[in-house]
């Protein structure tokens, strides 16, 4: 029995798009609303209300690329309340699936995110 990784799809959400993307939430304080759209974004779980998507079914990772976006925004932005929740959040949807294992360990830089909160959060207790 040979595992073969999933076939890449084609995202919408190009390395421009994230970028601009980025910049524009770079100019706004990181608050809960939007950390919930990106996350619903990330799972491509989109509702009409903003709310945590983490309550319904869809936990797996669609559009990875919206995780430099997030924790990016998130180290820079980001309060210390809403930080340790992130990291509650992915501790668990990490642990969800091997698909979100494998997809977050492909980012680059994602010791710098977790190492950056780790330590931000560590400085607030």
């Amino acid at each position: 029995l040979e595992l073969t990784p999933p076939a890449k799809k084609s995202s919408v959400l190009d390395k421009t798009r994230l970028s601009s993307i980025k910049k524009h939430l770079m100019l706004h304080p990181f608050a809960e609303p939007i950390y919930y759209v990106l996350l619903e974004i990330l799972l491509e779980a989109v509702s009409l209300q903003v709310k945590n998507p983490l309550g319904g079914d869809k936990l797996t990772f669609k559009h990875g690329g919206i995780l430099s976006v997030l924790f990016e925004t998130l180290c820079v932005g980001g309060e210390t309340t809403l930080q340790g929740r992130v990291l509650e959040d992915f501790i668990l949807l990490l642990n969800f699936s091997t698909t979100n294992r494998q997809i977050f360990l492909e980012q680059t830089n994602w010791q710098n995110w977790f190492l950056g909160l780790l330590v931000r959060n560590g400085q607030a207790s």
